[in-house]
């Protein structure tokens, strides 16, 4: 069994990644930030290593006898590259949770660098990413010459935990984004979105609208697909649309991102967001340059412990043919997300259509 490390373990996401780890019997190395993490790591009776993540010199000690890394520590994008040239350093195979586009873009420029080493990363391990990569390929299997896909999230909640209300301020932060011409750009890439919002699809909630927002899936799903217009939305509730907009502009402040991570934070409470989990429905809509269109949704029903499973999968079986930097989809095939029926999470197909 490879030794691994969880930074960030004391965080809600490291913590229940932890959970499942014993489940298995595994023994991870705790690690993060806070020495709060050592009576954590002592209740647990594992070991543990306190470091920052900011200078490549200060990592590689640490690093020592580590054959994998999981990074749950969170927000990304305001980091250095430290911990990525610290891993290739000590050829150390890679993994992170992040949502967040930058991040990603990041470790896929490294990816050279990892396959020289004989190592590998995958980053965006996530239910999200996993999803919208499987539907997009799904999609441009039907049409072959897809040239634009639109993905729309309904039904996730406004995170609750610190940790990840500051990595979604970081993506609010990036502004408007799509794929357009196969580059990251600030603008809107089709004439049927000529706003900051639109009518969420046929089978949304009611009342429901949708705003672009950078996901990691505008890197992963272009990686798994090449497809050169990609745009991502999240919906929200007609009556939290006005807040979002608020949120969107002042997240570009990194100074107030404290005050907009406690606001939330509140509101979330306030909601109930964290009490319950609701179905996440994708939809996807694929077109080619001639007018033609293919169109699907999938859901997934509960808690998303998808990610998790995800990152003790890929601890257990470090595929030795793989290397360099990869998405979850390429990682895992696309059986994986329907081979995971011993989970609260379930799967399934709800429609397709083209029309020309």
């Amino acid at each position: 069994m490879p030794t691994w490390m969880i930074y960030g373990s004391n965080g809600s996401m490291g913590k229940t990644l932890l959970e499942e780890a014993l489940s298995r019997g595994f023994s991870p190395i705790l690690a993060g930030r806070s020495g709060q993490l050592l009576a954590w790591a002592r209740e647990k009776q594992l070991p543990c290593r306190i470091f920052e993540v900011r200078a490549v010199q200060e990592i590689l000690p640490f690093l020592q006898g580590v054959r994998v890394f999981v990074d749950c520590a969170g927000p990304y994008t305001s980091r250095t590259s430290a911990i990525l040239l610290a891993c290739v350093k000590k050829k150390v195979h890679y993994i992170d949770l992040s949502l967040e586009y930058s991040w990603c873009q990041r470790v896929f420029s490294f990816s050279s660098a990892f396959k020289n080493q004989g190592c590998w990363a995958v980053t965006g391990v996530s239910s999200y990413a996993l999803l919208a990569e499987y539907m997009a390929c799904y999609l441009k299997g039907q049409l072959p010459h897809t040239t634009s896909l639109d993905l729309t999230y309904v039904g996730s909640h406004f995170p609750v935990t610190k940790g990840a209300l500051l990595s979604y301020l970081s993506i609010l932060a990036c502004g408007q984004k799509a794929r357009s011409h196969n580059r990251i750009r600030t603008q809107w890439f089709s004439s049927a979105y000529r706003g900051d919002e639109w009518a969420a699809p046929a089978g949304a909630s009611v009342g429901s609208v949708a705003r672009r927002v950078p996901l990691v899936d505008l890197v992963t799903v272009w990686v798994a697909t090449r497809i050169p217009f990609i745009s991502t939305f999240v919906a929200f509730a007609a009556t939290d649309m006005r807040m979002v907009r608020v949120i969107c502009a002042l997240a570009r402040f990194s100074f107030l991102h404290g005050i907009l991570q406690r606001f939330l934070s509140a509101y979330a409470q306030s909601r109930g967001s964290g009490a319950t989990y609701a179905t996440l429905r994708v939809f996807g809509r694929a077109e080619s340059a001639a007018g033609q269109y293919r169109s699907m949704q999938v859901e997934m029903e509960g808690r998303d412990v998808l990610s998790i499973k995800m990152v003790c999968d890929l601890v257990m079986q470090p595929v030795a043919s793989h290397q360099g930097v990869l998405t979850p989809g390429q990682y895992f095939g696309d059986s994986y997300l329907f081979a995971s029926s011993d989970l609260e999470t379930r799967m399934h197909h709800i429609s397709y259509g083209e029309e020309s």
